[in-house]
């Protein structure tokens, strides 16, 4: 064999073993690829199921209290339809109020974690969620305008009002149990003294009584 011979066949040799090279590279950053996809759209699944989610079940009686809508000549019904709406209404954007303040400070939370560079499976479905959220703020205010002209703009303040009310009547309440609770435990403490110092006493008693006892029987 000549030297130009072996030179063709030493660089057909190191062609092939590139291409083998390359081919396995090739193999390896697609199944490489094909796992990742896997995993992200497994992790996106558990996560749709981790996150726990729900629009006020107001919304749903508001749906079903329209369809429920009385004959217009029915004056004293159709008043009653109508407060039965508006009130409704009030307590779905109740829970709506508590919702967003839930899902937006879901939302900074997964924000914060993944600007930092952790890993936020969560995050999609917060998403997602906060999408929903602002769409049912938007849509309680344009039906808060239909029930009553201009309630759409006031209907969130009042809203937050009572929430803010409600809270500080539990508040209220839980420090009022709280005091109770105290002063319960005072009562235990002070009788417990009481009955101690009673017992000290009476076996201060029963030790002189058994010692003049004693004393006399001898």
């Amino acid at each position: 064999m000549s030297d130009s011979e072996e030179i063709v066949e030493e660089v057909l040799s190191a062609s092939q073993a590139l291409i083998i090279v390359l081919v396995v590279i090739v193999v390896v950053v697609s199944y490489t690829v094909r796992w990742w996809r896997d995993y992200s759209e497994r992790r996106f699944e558990e996560s749709f199921l981790q996150y726990d989610f729900a629009l006020p079940q107001e919304k749903v009686m508001m749906d079903e209290l329209v369809k429920q809508r009385p004959d217009e000549k029915d004056v004293p019904s159709m008043r009653g339809w109508h407060l039965k709406l508006v009130q409704t209404h009030f307590k779905r954007v109740m829970a709506v109020i508590g919702l967003h303040e839930r899902v937006m400070g879901d939302y900074q939370t997964q924000m914060t974690l993944y600007k930092r560079g952790i890993s936020t499976p969560l995050l999609p479905q917060v998403e997602h969620a906060k999408e929903l959220v602002q769409r049912e703020v938007q849509e309680c205010g344009a039906i808060a305008n239909s029930l009553k002209p201009g309630w759409g703009q006031t209907i969130f303040p009042e809203a937050y009002k009572l929430k803010a009310s409600m809270e500080k009547t539990t508040s209220i309440g839980n420090k009022s149990s709280s005091k109770k609770q105290e002063l319960k435990e005072k009562e235990n403490e002070e009788l417990a003294e009481i009955t101690r110092v009673e017992l000290e006493h009476r076996e201060k008693v029963r030790a002189k009584a058994e010692k003049e006892l004693l004393a006399e029987s001898s």
